[in-house]
């Protein structure tokens, strides 16, 4: 067969594999995660969401007034994710505000789990400088502050850095919150 007609062929072979492989949801995804909210309820009972121009404060003595007993150092992160999709879960804390610093807590959530509903993670900021988180299934999470900043330099503004990706961590959102840790 002459290659003028081979050429062709092979060119509407081509183009009907991209369109197939497209139509499949293998090139990209048309429900990328959105996450459509991330703030914090810190340690005294400010929050993010309801007053956004707030100076956000981590204090491992301090009790937050919107809960009962002993409540020294305890803080909520709360976040929604707006998709039908699976997708990941990154939040980490970090002195500043780009995707870094070390990992507090991860999730890979399916459409039939509860974390496509809005979430939260209750957390405790301890007087050894630990964060210790609870999530939604009890499951548990912790970090040494100590690793990001000195203690010697407390306080100091930090970050706590939300992101969510697809399921191939290609296509990836974040936000930051800052807060400052103190001792």
């Amino acid at each position: 067969m002459p290659i003028s007609v081979i050429r062709p062929i092979l060119f509407y072979f081509l183009i009907s594999a991209l369109l197939v492989i497209g139509g499949c949801g293998a090139i990209s995804s048309s429900d990328d995660p959105e996450l459509t909210r991330f703030d914090i309820i810190d340690t005294s009972g400010s929050d993010s969401a309801t007053d956004p121009e707030s100076e956000l404060s981590i204090d491992p003595d301090e009790e937050n007034i919107l809960t009962v007993g002993n409540n020294e150092g305890e803080f909520t992160l709360y976040w929604n994710v707006n998709t039908d999709d699976n997708y990941s879960l990154s939040i980490r804390v970090n002195d500043d505000n780009d995707f870094g610093g070390e990992e507090l807590y991860s999730d890979f959530c399916d459409p039939d789990e509860d974390c496509h509903e809005e979430q939260n993670l209750s957390c405790d900021y301890t007087n050894n400088l630990e964060i210790i988180c609870e999530d939604f299934d009890d499951n548990e999470s912790s970090i040494n502050v100590d690793r990001i900043v000195n203690e010697d330099d407390l306080p100091e503004d930090l970050f706590f850095i939300l992101q969510v990706c697809d399921p191939f961590g290609f296509d990836c959102e974040d936000q930051s919150i800052r807060v400052e840790f103190r001792d």
